[in-house]
C-alpha cells in the first residue's frame, strides 16, 4: 500500500519511524515507546500495543488514530476504483490450446477469460509456430471476444499434375486430348490438374468422355465398350454445388465437375465423396446403354458460428441473417459468402466454408481496416 508523503511528515514529526508496512497493518517501533500496530483493512482505525511495552503520551495517540483512519480511507478508496476501472478479455482460437500473452506476460491458454484494467492492450496468441498478434481495447465493465484462427501451415510445394488410370477388360484404342495414348488398359503419369477429353474406339465406334485429374492423385477411368463396338456402355451426370469425387470399389471414376461419366451397363454403388468437407454419400446406379442417367444428390447442412466485433448485420449469400452474435446459422456445407455491415465502421465482406469435420465460424473486427 502506497502511504501519502502528507501521513509520513507527520510520521517523522513524532518520530515515528522506523516503521514496517504488510498487507494490512503498518507498525511503528518507538525510540523509546511502544510498538504500535495500525490496521487498515477496513474495520475502524484500532491502536493495538505491544505486549509490555510503555504507554505513550494521549497526543501521540491522536495523531495515530488520525493518520490509520485517513490510511484506511486511501485504501478503501484505491481498491474501489481499481475495481471501476476493469473489464474483460476473453479468447478463443481454433484449434483450442493456443498460449495467449498479454502486455508481455503469459496469462494461460485459450479458451480464456482475463480480467484487465480499461485501456489498450497488446496481446499475441501462438500455437507452435503459428501466432497472431492484436491489440485489445478494453473498456470499463464490458467484456471484448476475439476469436483467432491458426490454420496449419501450407504445404511449400505445390503439385501441379496427376496420374490417370484407364481400366477394361477390352482393348480399346485410347485418346487422350487429340493425343493417342495406347489401347486400354493403360496408366498415363504427368498429365496435368483440370478436365481433359478422353476417346475410346471400339471397332468402328467412338466414345467421349470428360475426366478431371487432380493434384498428386489417381483418377480411374472404366472402358466399357468392347473390342467388337458393341454399345455396351452408358454415362452418368450427377450435379452438386461443390465438387466430389465419384468412387467405385475404391477407385475414383470421375468427379461431379464432368459432364458425363462413361460406365458399363448395369448396376453400379457409387460413392459421392467430400474429404475436406467429411461428406460421404452412396448412390445406387444402374446404367441404360447408350443412355444417360442423372444421380440426385442433396447435401446436408451445419452449423455456422458469425460474429463481429464490436457487431454488425450479416448477409450469407445475399440473404440477411440478423445481427451479430448469431449462433447455430444452418448452412449448406460448402463454402459461402458472409457480408458484415456496421453503421459506422463500414462493410467486410469474407468467404468462409462450412464442413461436417467440426464448428464452423466466420469472425471479422470491424475495427481493423
Amino acid at each position: 500500500m502506497n502511504i501519502p508523503p502528507i501521513l509520513l511528515r507527520v510520521f517523522r514529526r513524532k518520530r515515528l519511524v522506523p516503521y514496517t508496512v504488510d498487507d494490512e497493518n503498518i507498525v511503528f517501533a518507538f525510540p523509546s515507546e511502544a510498538d504500535l500496530t495500525v490496521r487498515t483493512s477496513g474495520k475502524p482505525a484500532e491502536l493495538r500495543a505491544a505486549p509490555g511495552a510503555p504507554r505513550i503520551g494521549r497526543g501521540t495517540v491522536a495523531v495515530l488514530v488520525v493518520c490509520a483512519a485517513a490510511l484506511a480511507g486511501v485504501a478503501m478508496y484505491s481498491t474501489a476504483a481499481s475495481v471501476d476501472q476493469m473489464g474483460s478479455l476473453r479468447v478463443e482460437s481454433e484449434p483450442s490450446g493456443a498460449i495467449v500473452t498479454v502486455d508481455g506476460t503469459d496469462r494461460g491458454t485459450t479458451p480464456l477469460v482475463l480480467a484487465l484494467h480499461s485501456g489498450r492492450h497488446a496481446a499475441t496468441v501462438r500455437l507452435g509456430d503459428r501466432r497472431r498478434a492484436l491489440t485489445v481495447d478494453v473498456a470499463t465493465r464490458e467484456t471484448v471476444v476475439h476469436h483467432i484462427e491458426l490454420p496449419s501451415p501450407q504445404a511449400t510445394t505445390t503439385v501441379t499434375t496427376g496420374s490417370l488410370e484407364i481400366v477394361g477388360a477390352s482393348r480399346a484404342r485410347i485418346t487422350v486430348d487429340g493425343v493417342a495414348r495406347g489401347q486400354a488398359p493403360l496408366t498415363l503419369t504427368g498429365l496435368t490438374t483440370g478436365v481433359h477429353e478422353i476417346a475410346v474406339t471400339a471397332g468402328e465406334t467412338t466414345y467421349r468422355n470428360m475426366v478431371t485429374v487432380t493434384a498428386g492423385g489417381t483418377t480411374s477411368f472404366v472402358v466399357g465398350a468392347t473390342a467388337t463396338g458393341a454399345n455396351l456402355s452408358g454415362w452418368i451426370t450427377a450435379r452438386s454445388r461443390v465438387p466430389l469425387q465419384i468412387v467405385e470399389q475404391g477407385r475414383i471414376v470421375g468427379t461431379t465437375e464432368a459432364d458425363r461419366i462413361l460406365l458399363p451397363v448395369g448396376n453400379h454403388e457409387l460413392e459421392f465423396v467430400s474429404a475436406g468437407l467429411g461428406f460421404r454419400a452412396t448412390r445406387r446406379v444402374t446404367v441404360s446403354a447408350g443412355k444417360a442417367t442423372d444421380v440426385a444428390l442433396a447435401l446436408p447442412q451445419a452449423a455456422l458460428q458469425v460474429n463481429a466485433i464490436p457487431w454488425a448485420e450479416v448477409w450469407i449469400d445475399g440473404t440477411r441473417i440478423g445481427e451479430t452474435p448469431l449462433a447455430n446459422v444452418p448452412q449448406t456445407i460448402g463454402p459461402h459468402e458472409v457480408l458484415f455491415k456496421h453503421p459506422q465502421l463500414g462493410e467486410r465482406k469474407l468467404t468462409t466454408t462450412v464442413t461436417l469435420t467440426g464448428p464452423s465460424r466466420a469472425t471479422v473486427d470491424m475495427r481493423v481496416p
